[in-house]
């Protein structure tokens, strides 16, 4: 019986995260913070809401990871003048020093696992049919 295309995303990312996981911890990173160390390495400052957002998580799961970041010393939260409500998180260079050893690490990881029989075309097509799974899901325009 052919296993179902969600039963196979599902295996491949527990996979991926065991072996992920390992990684973050040698840089004393918990997998919690990842996604938001992910995003707000490429947009910096991002108020908490829109963060939670993008990385797709419960806003209680969000605060706490956001708390870690702070203990960690990887991020200050900031509540902005105008409003008082909303808060902004801002990545120390601590975080910044981080993207230059984690980013490299995991992309060979990847190269070397995940995509270890892949021709560039099978990794493009892969690629693009998740951005429109993801793209289903979110009811966002595709990355095609």
């Amino acid at each position: 019986m052919e296993e179902s295309a969600i039963l196979l995303m599902r295996i491949a990312v527990h996979g991926w995260r065991r072996n992920f996981t390992g990684h973050l911890a040698e840089f004393g990173v918990p997998f919690s913070v990842w996604y938001f160390l992910r995003i707000l390495w490429d947009d910096d400052g991002l108020s908490q809401k829109d963060l939670t957002r993008r990385a797709g998580m419960l806003q209680p799961n969000a605060v706490s990871a956001i708390r870690t970041m702070e203990e960690l010393g990887l991020a200050r939260v900031e509540r902005e003048s105008g409003d008082r409500r909303r808060i902004r998180v801002w990545l120390t260079q601590k975080a910044r020093d981080l993207e230059h050893k984690i980013l490299p690490r995991i992309r060979e990881d990847t190269e070397q696992t995940v995509f270890k029989d892949f021709t560039a075309e099978e990794r493009h097509t892969l690629t693009r049919l998740l951005g429109k799974v993801c793209a289903n899901i979110t009811g966002s325009a595709s990355s095609d």
